[in-house]
């Protein structure tokens, strides 16, 4: 509290009060959601009363009566400002900060082929510049296979899968972004090896010739003794 006196040349003088009171208003400010593949960012101003403030992104306005501000296309470190209410022009102006980021996700699927009879596949999913929580989906439609994973994890394995072709999806923040591609698991031809006798052993050496296909390439060859 405040007294404030006036004297005059007469000798009256006249008194008033006042009380001076600070504004303990602390905002903060929030990111709602990040720009995420190419679709626009919210920030909001909390940590305010729910009434008698208004809020812009410049200190000369305009101010509106909503804290969130959305459609953010642009990753920028913003400031929102804050005064009261049909304010005066010269009323106190808060502000709060906060940087808007931007994520592009990076998706990534390799498939691991049917090497060797009564083997399997399998199909990896990869996401890397992500925000979580990601979905992965694979489907064959002439199996009528769909299966779906949940993950905050960015990778994902889909195992013991037969030949064919599937149709991979993969969703992540709140499937703000996608991403599809067909796949097509192959089988490869047995591995089938023969043997060609070239040469018996007369007072030189012996030899063979073997002859691979099917399987994986590059080959690698061994010979050994029955007998010793």
């Amino acid at each position: 509290s405040y007294r404030v006196r006036f004297d005059f040349p007469n000798g009256c003088f006249r008194t008033f009060y006042f009380n001076a009171y600070q504004n303990t208003l602390n905002p903060s400010l929030i990111v709602l959601n990040p720009i995420v593949c190419g679709n626009p960012g919210s920030i909001e101003v909390q940590n305010i009363p729910s009434s008698g403030y208004e809020f812009s992104l410049s200190p000369s306005g305009p101010f509106q009566s909503s804290p969130t501000f959305t459609g953010l296309s642009i990753p920028n470190n913003y400031t929102v400002f804050i005064r009261q209410n049909n304010g005066l022009s010269t009323a106190c102006l808060y502000d709060a900060s906060t940087v808007l980021s931007s994520f592009d996700f990076d998706f990534d699927v390799i498939k691991n082929d049917i090497e060797c009879s009564g083997d399997k596949g399998s199909i990896t999913m990869r996401v890397t510049n992500g925000l979580p929580n990601y979905e992965f989906n694979i489907s064959n439609a002439a199996t009528g296979l769909n299966l779906t994973h949940n993950s905050s994890q960015s990778t994902y394995t889909f195992e013991n899968l037969d030949s064919g072709t599937y149709d991979i999806l993969i969703t992540g923040f709140n499937g703000l972004c996608m991403y599809s591609e067909i796949i097509t698991i192959d089988e490869l031809p047995p591995l089938d090896l023969n043997l060609i006798l070239e040469n018996n052993i007369t007072c030189l050496d012996g030899s063979i010739r073997l002859i691979a296909s099917g399987g994986t390439t590059n080959y690698n060859f061994a010979i050994s003794s029955v007998n010793g």
